[in-house]
């Protein structure tokens, strides 16, 4: 009596053929890439952006610093119920306080960014934008 073996591939979970198997995990992928999304989403930019007090009246010199600061206001979302509500003046604030003296940013650019997984969600803003910094003067240098 001749034994036959069977040459085909099975994916060992479904006991299905190869092709089947990868219908199944590319199946897999394209559910889990629909429920953990994201995106970013340019609003707004702007050539001068601040929250501060900025002294236009008596001359004070200001000056760009050539390095780009981020500033974020996020808030999560548990099963689609939000536990904050973000805002770009936060995030603008919070970009202007990382770089010392900074009065406010140049060449802002204003983002929504969100991702979302099944019971878990994050949203907000991000602002980005080189520091505007007060040059600070002394009294010789005025003379």
């Amino acid at each position: 009596m001749s034994h036959t073996q069977n040459t085909h591939t099975t994916c060992a979970s479904a006991r299905r053929p190869f092709i089947g198997c990868a219908i199944g995990k590319a199946s897999a992928v394209l559910a889990a890439g629909l429920l953990l999304s994201g995106c970013t989403t340019r609003i707004a930019d702007f050539t001068i952006t601040s929250t501060k007090n900025m002294d236009l009246e008596n001359n004070p010199t200001y000056k760009v610093e050539p390095r780009r600061v981020v500033g974020e206001d996020i808030c999560h979302f548990i099963l689609g119920i939000p536990t904050g509500i973000s805002n770009f003046k936060t995030a603008t604030d919070r970009a202007i306080e990382k770089y010392p003296d900074c009065v406010g940013l140049s060449n802002v650019v204003i983002s929504w960014r969100g991702w979302s997984a099944i019971l878990y969600a994050q949203g907000g803003y991000i602002v980005e934008g080189d520091p505007i910094v007060r040059v600070k003067t002394t009294p010789e240098a005025k003379k």
